[in-house]
């Protein structure tokens, strides 16, 4: 069977079906498997999982070569690893577009698909800190973006960055900066 120029017959299989009590699951990785379904079967997570394996399939078909995407995907990398790469990816682009949100570890599994330990390795391999770390860190570069080109006040800027509390905004600035948000503002103008 053809499959978007690719024979079946030689891939590796895109997902597992494996059993949610299963302890050998990290073993479908090391044979080339990029992700799993537990069963019993959730309809949204085979949904899901199968959307996952389709966007897969089309970023190494639109991919040219390693060089056009370099930090997504490299032809020349296991299965295993270029998963985690994309999955590392894509935890980023929701934490980047949920910076004024709180964001919880079980809201980001969920919309990941997937579970906290396979997240967190993850992106701590790709990005080398936890998404948490990443997530404070895109804040404050935001805020220091914000408080050099806008005129927005301190506390819309804190709400904008995903910070309720104004004051525990400024010690976060403080301690990433070493100097207050007003502070910082002032030497940028």
């Amino acid at each position: 069977m053809i499959f978007n120029n690719y024979n079946i017959n030689t891939l590796p299989p895109i997902l597992a079906f494996v059993d949610v009590g299963s302890r050998e699951k990290h073993q479908l990785f090391q044979k080339g498997v990029l992700d799993y379904i537990s069963y019993p079967i959730i309809e949204d997570e085979l949904k899901y999982r199968v959307q996952q394996a389709f966007f897969y399939d089309e970023l190494l078909q639109t991919q040219e070569s390693p060089q056009d995407s370099p930090q997504i995907l490299s032809i020349s990398q296991p299965p295993a690893v270029k998963a985690e790469i994309l999955l590392a990816e894509k935890i980023s682009e929701y934490l980047i577009s949920h910076l004024d949100k709180d964001v919880k570890l079980v809201d980001l599994t969920r919309a990941m698909g997937t579970n906290k330990n396979k997240l967190s390795k993850a992106f701590k391999t790709h990005f080398g800190m936890t998404m948490f770390n990443y997530l404070r860190e895109q804040r404050m570069l935001l805020a220091a973006e914000l408080l050099k080109n806008t005129s927005q006040g301190i506390v819309q800027i804190a709400l904008q960055v995903g910070f309720i509390d104004p004051n525990y905004f400024s010690y976060a600035f403080k301690c990433a900066f070493n100097m207050s948000p007003r502070r910082y503002r002032n030497v940028f103008i």
